[in-house]
């Protein structure tokens, strides 16, 4: 359709075999989801129609058959001057237009037949119809052989070699897509990914110490997925700017006002409907093939976010246990309190504290303060969050830092006999 389109822009047309030139009417989806399509109707196909009409009649193409490949109502008919021993131009035609017509189709013109009809009737007498060039009911489609016979494609240029030497071209320079096009397209391709990968990347700097590695990563995969959008032309500052906004007030749920619910519920839909923007050229969907991009956008995303949700699941059970992200990510001084061993650490002088219940004096997210027996000891998070007030148990010890995990309340009055106080 688009072909079409382009080469009756053009002042002339080379079609070698196997070529095909026609069929641009106007579709649309019948019904989001159901991959049917139906004609797009009277009021857009309208106009492609009078767009053909207007090329062909500046680049010398048959006005009824160009015409003919847009609408699938018309009937076009083949109509020729049936005098023999009368010149054209000695007939006096009631409209000139009609003159004009056989003059530039050399005698032998195409037209609609309710055209044709309409003609006054001292000038049809002067014509003959042929035949049926395309019935009512089909568009027109026309082979490399019909397009020279109906005058659309050059007669005898068939191959890419007689193209340059017709037109005397010396130097053809071939273009084709970028090494950058193709990145991009890719990148376009698996943004999903890159949206679930950057979204796992923030969560693992959220809970772990400090700032590293991890967290530009995370920064860096949000920065590609709204640099490929925008570069594609669906993302504009309007979406980078309610991303940050949501980012904002995630962080604002998270180490400002946690359990209060209302920041990190607009934070996320904020942060949701910023990347669907980015993702599409329209805000609301209106029409069937939007309301389809829609849907696809919605179900690649959301897919992505239900996969973000179970890896972060997964990580948070074992955060910040592990060697590698601690590696990672920047860790917390240990604490310094006074040395009962003459130097040595508390993994190494109190093996006993492992096991042991505290409650926790701050939140730890993951680091804070837990109240041991009276005892005030810095300690980490190993996995969730523990709120202030909730039991912890003493997990493990490395060095001088102290790993615990939220236990039930009710199991503190168990281990209230812990060592004493130092």
């Amino acid at each position: 359709s688009a072909g079409a389109l382009i080469a009756v822009c053009c002042r002339a047309i080379v079609m070698p075999a196997d070529t095909l030139l026609g069929d641009c009417q106007p579709i649309v989806m019948a019904a989001a989801g159901t991959g049917v399509m139906k004609p797009a109707g009277e009021k857009i196909e309208t106009y492609l129609r009078a767009y053909f009409h207007d090329k062909a009649v500046k680049n010398g193409y048959p006005v009824a058959l160009a015409e003919k490949m847009v609408s699938v109502d018309m009937e076009a008919v083949e109509i020729r001057f049936v005098h023999e021993d009368k010149l054209l131009e000695e007939v006096d035609f009631a409209n000139r237009a009609v003159f004009d017509l056989l003059w530039s189709e050399r005698m032998r013109a195409f037209i609609s037949r309710k055209e044709f009809e309409g003609w006054a009737e001292r000038d049809r007498a002067h014509f003959e119809i042929v035949g049926v060039a395309v019935p009512q009911g089909q568009l027109l489609t026309m082979n490399e052989r019909q397009a020279r016979q109906n005058r659309f494609a050059l007669p005898d240029v068939v191959s890419w070699e007689e193209m340059l030497q017709a037109f005397n071209i010396s130097r053809v320079q071939a273009v084709g897509t970028t090494f950058w096009e193709r990145t991009l397209d890719f990148l376009n391709w698996i943004s999903p990914v890159v949206v679930s990968l950057g979204a796992i990347l923030l969560f693992i700097e959220l809970v772990t110490p400090g700032f590293g590695l991890v967290g530009s990563l995370g920064i860096f995969s949000f920065a590609i997925f709204f640099l490929t959008k925008a570069l594609i032309g669906y993302a504009d500052y309007a979406d980078i700017v309610l991303f940050f906004a949501g980012l904002i007030l995630l962080v604002v749920e998270v180490f400002l006002l946690p359990g209060f619910i209302v920041f990190g519920l607009v934070g996320l839909l904020a942060v949701a409907a910023s990347i669907l923007l980015a993702s599409q050229r329209f805000a609301v969907p209106e029409t069937a093939v939007e309301w389809t991009i829609f849907k696809q956008n919605l179900l690649e995303y959301g897919l992505a976010f239900v996969a973000a949700v179970v890896v972060m699941a997964i990580l948070a059970r074992f955060l910040p246990g592990s060697p590698l992200l601690r590696r990672l990510a920047l860790q917390p001084p240990a604490p310094r309190g006074p040395d009962i061993s003459g130097g040595g650490t508390l993994e190494e002088t109190e093996p006993g504290l492992v096991g042991l219940l505290g409650r926790a004096l701050t939140d730890l997210r993951p680091a804070g303060k837990l109240d041991l027996n009276g005892r005030r000891l810095d300690v980490t998070a190993d996995g969730e969050y523990v709120r202030a007030g909730d039991t912890a148990r003493v997990m493990r010890l490395e060095g001088n830092r102290v790993y615990v995990r939220r236990e039930a309340a009710a199991s503190l009055a168990d281990d209230e006999a812990g060592p004493p106080p130092i």
